[in-house]
């Protein structure tokens, strides 16, 4: 890399004093070095942004309304399409009846 322009140049310019700054120039790169940090911030933060899209009151509200309503339809829908018999046996409910099939009065009361 020998290029005797360029010594030239550098050579001319050493004499010469140094140009002075904008008068924006310290509050311009201020301005750059935020911008910059709130870009990586914006970027790096995708947790907090989901957060705040879905905690906002609005679709907070409307997401309790529905688990309340279906909260409160499902088990009135499914008791009345199925018996008192039927709702006890799909909750296990009959464990401690005489009919059960895994307790010891269970299988006493199937003896002949």
């Amino acid at each position: 890399m020998d290029d005797p322009t360029l010594d030239n140049l550098l050579k001319g310019c050493t004499g010469q004093p140094v140009p002075s700054l904008p008068s924006a120039f310290s509050r311009d790169v201020l301005r750059e070095i935020r911008l910059r940090q709130s870009e990586t911030s914006r970027g790096g933060n995708w947790i907090q942004e989901i957060c705040a899209l879905f905690f906002r009151p609005g679709l907070l509200a409307g997401s309790i309304a529905v688990v309340l309503a279906v909260g409160v339809a499902l088990p009135m829908t499914m008791s009345k399409a199925m018996g008192a018999d039927q709702a006890a046996a799909s909750l296990g409910l009959n464990v401690f009846s005489s009919s059960s099939s895994n307790m010891p009065s269970g299988l006493l009361a199937r003896v002949p």
